[in-house]
């Protein structure tokens, strides 16, 4: 019997196919693994984009930090997370979901809450990566997350704590001035409150402190 290749589109002997599938053992053979593909783009991405080379240097060494029981007082690490390792190991711990702890470490990611990605300048990579912005999450619902904006920043936090996110994430995802990223900001409360007037007065004073941004 014979079959039709979906890929090269011949018509070949069952015996060169394997099994019940519909692709030829030739074309099958010229199929590059998807961590193989992955690896090649991280690595092209990496030589050709500096900026896409410092985030994923910045996660790798977040991961790492962790891990490092001495941290150099002044040394890379305290300058990239802005503090030093207790700081940071107890505001990890502060944020922990149910379950967490460092022994299941594996089952969660260091997650930035304004990602990475919102980056356009080294600056605002760097800013990004302090201490402040991290958050421990369970590792499929980081997954699920990527690079889109994070719930977290509109539920998290009293009036300062909110309008600071939320300026943040406009800030640094269209590489505007400061004064448009407020505007952005206030424009998006403005939006959440069309359909619903509860807790008015929290958003109000959230946008004056979004006004008290401008400069």
């Amino acid at each position: 019997m014979k079959r039709v290749c979906n890929t090269c589109h011949n018509v070949k002997y069952t015996n060169e196919f394997n099994g019940e599938s519909y692709r030829c053992n030739d074309c099958q053979s010229k199929i590059i693994p998807k961590s193989v593909r992955v690896k090649e783009y991280i690595k092209k991405r990496r030589e050709e984009d500096p900026l896409f080379r410092l985030r994923t240097s910045i996660v790798s060494k977040t991961g790492q930090a962790i891990k490092a029981k001495r941290w150099q007082v002044g040394g890379y690490n305290e300058r990239l997370f802005g503090c030093d390792r207790d700081t940071l190991i107890k505001h990890l711990e502060r944020k922990f979901k149910q379950g967490m702890n460092w022994s299941n470490r594996p089952l969660w990611h260091i997650d930035h809450i304004v990602p990475l990605s919102s980056a356009k300048t080294e600056d605002q990579m760097y800013s990004l990566a302090r201490y402040t912005n991290l958050s421990p999450e369970w590792k499929n619902e980081n997954l699920r997350k990527s690079d889109s904006i994070p719930m977290q920043v509109f539920r998290e936090g009293g009036e300062n704590d909110y309008a600071e996110k939320i300026f943040q994430w406009y800030y640094f995802k269209t590489d505007c001035t400061r004064n448009v990223a407020v505007d952005c900001a206030i424009y998006a409360i403005d939006l959440l409150l069309i359909n619903s007037l509860a807790h008015i007065s929290y958003w109000e004073r959230v946008k004056e402190i979004l006004e008290s941004y401008k400069i």
